[in-house]
């Protein structure tokens, strides 16, 4: 490290350590927006992507945030934790708020909707954070009651939305500092095992600065923001980022852009947003959803940093969602790489504004040996941008602790004052995953990827962890195997390994699931009826396409001797063909789509019908051709009694079906309404009875991302 380099880094550290400081924690960095900028609006939401349906000023922000603050704490204690249950919108942004105006530690959770899968994970959170208070609001308030008198009788429930504003006068500044715990942000995906975060007001002030300093973010800005509040990157992006920056923010449910991605670009167009952020499959989502029509009534010319973020980035989307949109204005610099992780808050690496996306080529058979080459026909890596000189970023070769030099693939570990405090209630986990030691010096985070350095631009090869990244979202592999497992004694317990590989160099993402057969299940010849009950399970409760399910013999699995599954050499094996393989199953590859030509016969080369009302069969029949086309099935496999959600559809590709269906039918679906109708034909006979626009947009509740 150069000496310039070392003065730049002290320099920073400095000055982000005096703002810090200054600010103190999160209360007083509202208090003075409501002070300074009492009249000006802090956030506006759109609930149904295009019409501001509900604002708030700064100054009506802290009235509401103090209100309920004092009624908080005439059930909890500081120091105490409430679950935040609600989906995303102003009502979340004033419930994170009263936990830091109480002193209370806020947990950022999700709206638990229909699925089991929701209920799980809720469950799993909070037996791990024990809380006093739960918050949610009136669109859920019912729903969150009736789970809360089975599973936690003795919280409060608190219904954000109906502050008493004369209570504010009571309120007074809670007794907390620069170190005293924010939030709790649990993984999205663990519901055996869950990790909940634990963040600072320290930590979230550094990072929220440290970015806002890297991406040149000021209150000349403007941001929309569609992105859930529970998970990082919305939750500082388009929550904390905003207040401390002053900028204007728009925030849209996600269920909507899911549905319909040209409504999260004609937002920016519209409010000429300069900021907005997603991860890499939003932009393939818009490269792949968006007309030519539709691109030529938009303007992207105010944006000027897209963040991308959250997930593997591809070299493929980063250039087909610049050419895409060039009609549009958006410039060649807009796309923004970036890197991080909840333990670090968010921020670790960016590409910087005004600068283009890069990648390089390295040589296969050397990057299979962990170094890098350059090499002009070798294997494309897209760049997560350069290292920021606040944070000590290294890779590391952990079997000896020590730095590994440039070019050279190893864990990724990060220190700086970003870096959370640990796990809560997990003393040695902590221990083991933020002080690591490398070249004698502790304090360092494991962030569990793989990755090297190049030119001072960080590249990431993959997880060292075993987590599943799909659409954003955390996925463990323990947990999918436990599903699969749990469906019939045929598949033995703890004999299961699930793993993603990529299928190409474009990155595309394939979910294996290998699975031990019982030594009677073995012996039967035909198993695919048992494979498509555990794809149906994973769907159901994980919502993920498995892509190819093994089955193999009894005892073959490899594990360690103390019983460990070994995922990694299962997935070598895989890959290797060296499976003692019993029965198969894998998706289907289509290399064309169906040709979309009027009429109903459920036949490949037939197209979607135009759909019409009070038909439910034709409705029926359509569901079933969009279906097998997502997801290249046959569609004389589906049947109208099938539930939906076992067929494998994942988040976008629900929020694409309902989006279709609205479309089709022209009436508004509210995605939570709909899936209280479970099966093809219940959902159709539900859509046959609507009549044209009859629900309303504004009780549109979002999905998880």
């Amino acid at each position: 490290m150069t000496q310039s380099v070392v003065s730049k880094r002290s320099f920073l550290k400095r000055a982000l350590s005096k703002q810090v400081k200054e600010a103190g924690n999160w209360v007083n960095v509202l208090e003075s927006r409501a002070t300074n900028n009492a009249e000006d609006i802090a956030f506006s939401f759109l609930s149904d992507g295009e019409v501001v349906t509900r604002k708030i000023t700064y100054l009506e922000l802290s009235l509401r945030v103090k209100a309920l603050a004092v009624d908080l704490l005439k059930h909890a204690c500081p120091g105490d934790r409430a679950i935040l249950l609600m989906p995303n919108g102003i009502d979340y942004i004033i419930g994170l708020f009263a936990c830091f105006y109480s002193g209370i530690i806020a947990v950022t959770a999700y709206p638990p909707l229909h699925k089991k899968r929701d209920w799980k994970r809720i469950n799993s959170m909070l037996s791990d954070s024990a809380p006093s208070v739960l918050l949610s609001d009136s669109k859920l308030l019912e729903k969150v009651h009736i789970w809360q008198q089975e599973n936690a009788p003795r919280c409060h429930l608190a219904e954000v939305g109906k502050e008493d504003l004369s209570l504010t006068d009571n309120w007074q500044m809670p007794v907390i500092n620069t170190e005293s715990i924010a939030y709790l942000q649990y993984s999205s995906g663990s519901t055996g095992d869950p990790k909940g975060v634990m963040l600072s007001h320290k930590n979230l002030l550094h990072n929220v600065c440290l970015s806002c300093q890297f991406y040149n973010v000021s209150d000349k800005d403007s941001l929309v923001s569609w992105l859930p509040m529970y998970h990082d990157m919305g939750l500082i992006g388009s929550i904390l980022n905003p207040i401390y920056s002053g900028n204007k923010a728009w925030l849209i449910p996600p269920a909507v852009i899911l549905q319909k991605p040209f409504l999260w670009l004609k937002a920016i167009s519209d409010f000429k947003a300069t900021v907005s952020a997603g991860p890499n499959f939003i932009f393939e989502h818009c490269v792949n959803r968006v007309s030519d029509t539709q691109k030529h009534t938009i303007d992207l010319s105010s944006w000027r940093c897209a963040i991308n973020g959250a997930e593997p980035i591809k070299v493929k989307t980063l250039s087909d969602f610049t050419k895409a949109f060039a009609v549009s204005g958006l410039s060649d610099t807009v796309l923004s790489p970036s890197y991080g992780m909840a333990e670090s808050s968010l921020f670790i690496a960016g590409t910087p504004t005004n600068e283009q996306p890069i990648s390089l080529k390295a040589d296969r058979e050397d990057y299979k040996n962990s170094k890098i080459q350059i090499n002009d026909s070798g294997i494309s890596i897209a760049s997560s941008g350069v290292l920021n000189n606040a944070m000590d970023v290294k890779i590391v070769n952990t079997k000896i602790s020590q730095a590994l030099p440039d070019d050279t693939v190893g864990e990724i570990l990060v220190k700086g004052d970003s870096v959370a405090r640990g796990y809560w209630n997990k003393k040695e986990l902590s221990n083991t995953t933020f002080n690591n030691y490398v070249n004698g010096e502790g304090g360092y985070l494991n962030t569990g990827d793989l990755g090297f350095i190049h030119d001072n631009n960080l590249y990431i090869c993959g997880r060292n962890k075993e987590v599943i990244i799909v659409n954003g979202r955390n996925h463990f592999p323990q947990d999918i195997e436990a599903t699969i497992q749990s469906v019939d004694t045929a598949l033995t317990d703890h004999g299961g390994a699930v793993f993603s590989v990529n299928a190409n160099e474009d990155g595309e993402q394939q979910i294996i699931a290998v699975q031990e057969l019982s030594r009677a299940a073995a012996k039967q010849k035909d198993h695919q009826a048992l494979i498509e009950q555990l794809r149906q399970a994973v769907a159901e409760v994980h919502e993920i396409n498995l892509t190819t399910v093994i089955l193999v013999a009894p005892m073959t699995l490899n594990k360690t001797t103390s019983g460990k599954i070994q995922r990694f050499l299962s997935k070598e094996k895989f890959i290797n063909d060296e499976l003692k393989i019993i029965d198969q199953w894998h998706k289907p590859q289509i290399t064309s789509r169906y040709d979309l030509n009027q009429g109903i016969t459920l036949v490949a080369t037939k197209k979607l019908p135009s759909l019409r009302a009070n038909e439910p069969k034709l409705i029926e029949a359509w569901i079933i051709t969009w279906v097998s086309q997502q997801l290249e099935i046959d569609p004389n496999k589906l049947k109208p009694g099938q539930e939906l959600i076992n067929l494998g559809l994942d988040s976008v590709d629900a929020m694409m079906l309902i989006n279709e269906l609205a479309t089709q039918l022209n009436v508004n679906i509210d995605p939570e309404q709909i899936w209280q109708y479970p099966s093809i034909k219940d959902i159709s006979l539900y859509l046959s009875s609507l009549d044209k626009k009859e629900q309303s947009s504004e009780s549109m509740l979002e999905g998880e991302i």
